[in-house]
């Protein structure tokens, strides 16, 4: 079954850009600005999953990435060097739960339109928990700056390729309604992360659940990410629309 093509909604997008200005906690507009800006988006990047060799193996089998990731008491016992015990540290730093942006998806009715049916609903919620680890192994932070330079990564990787508008425009609103003073500086870092993320190579069917007990320094080197000091020698960029944005630390 195939999705039928949305148009794109421009007065819902701005809207949700602007709500999300406001207050950055809604994480529902987020999902607004996926329903408002899809136009064949969702089904264009679920069929890029489906044409790679692994995607029709994992579509049969289903497995529960975020099952997987909720045992938060498990994958703390890894060792420390591991991309489980690292998605624990980020998310607990953050209070934030396995099934976070699954929860705040539901708020948003529409949403599950794009993804009509048990395939296509599977291959949202795990990519909704995919975005947690980008932000592991990408190195980038889950404050507006971070979330800013992964939309930056995440379309170098392919969004580009795939022509999917709400990374583009999402990516572009963030750097534009960055706080006084922090515009250009964000502009910067976010094209830094772009042209890190063209040259990485992360597979839509890679095996998350398997690479969890894996050393992240191994992790990374398989997807082709360097190391973040190598494209933002004065650290990562953190902040949030309150006040300028300033380096950090790179994040381990």
């Amino acid at each position: 079954m195939r999705q039928t093509r949305r148009r794109v909604d421009w007065k819902r997008a701005f809207g949700a850009i602007r709500t999300l200005r406001l207050d950055s906690s809604r994480t529902e507009q987020v999902f607004e600005l996926n329903v408002a800006l899809d136009g064949g988006g969702a089904e264009r990047h679920f069929q890029a999953f489906l044409a790679e060799p692994e995607g029709a193996d994992q579509l049969v089998m289903q497995p529960d990435l975020e099952a997987k990731l909720a045992k938060f008491d498990e994958l703390g016992a890894l060792p420390g060097n591991t991309l489980g015990a690292a998605y624990v540290d980020l998310m607990r730093s953050g209070d934030y739960m396995a099934d976070g942006l699954n929860e705040e998806a539901r708020k948003v009715v529409e949403y599950a339109e794009l993804y009509p049916g048990i395939a296509r609903d599977w291959f949202a919620r795990r990519q909704a928990c995919v975005h947690d680890l980008m932000h592991v192994v990408s190195g980038y932070g889950q404050d507006v700056a971070g979330e800013t330079a992964l939309l930056a990564f995440t379309y170098g990787l392919f969004g580009r390729r795939l022509g999917l508008r709400v990374i583009r425009i999402g990516m572009l609103a963030s750097v534009l309604t960055a706080p006084r003073g922090s515009v250009l500086k964000a502009a910067r870092f976010s094209y830094a992360a772009y042209r890190r993320g063209r040259r990485a190579r992360i597979p839509f069917s890679f095996a998350w659940e398997q690479a969890l007990v894996r050393p992240l320094d191994e992790v990374r080197k398989e997807l082709c990410i360097e190391p973040v000091a190598a494209n933002h020698p004065r650290g990562v960029l953190v902040g949030s629309n309150d006040a300028p944005w300033q380096f950090a630390g790179v994040m381990t």
